[in-house]
């Protein structure tokens, strides 16, 4: 099964995991960003998420609420309490 079809039955067959997942994401991205932040204040900071294709998007904004923006939530207030 490929990438795309494999998460986004994920979603749905596996939710433990993908909320683990995302949990993940976040904290290494948060744990990678504490030392430098610590030592520089970036001017702006850019996140990516590729949740679309030509043809629409690759899930719900039901799924996007439950898995992924509590977690983007978290990364984004670490952000910004660094300034």
């Amino acid at each position: 099964m490929d990438g795309d079809r494999g998460v986004s039955y994920g979603w749905y067959d596996q939710p433990d995991l993908m909320h683990e997942m995302m949990e993940f994401v976040a904290d290494f991205t948060i744990e990678v960003s504490r030392p430098i932040l610590e030592k520089v204040a970036p001017d702006y900071i850019f996140l990516n998420e590729d949740m679309a294709m030509k043809t629409g998007p690759l899930l719900s904004p039901r799924t996007y609420r439950t898995f992924i923006f509590p977690h983007m939530r978290r990364l984004v207030d670490f952000y910004k309490s660094h300034g």
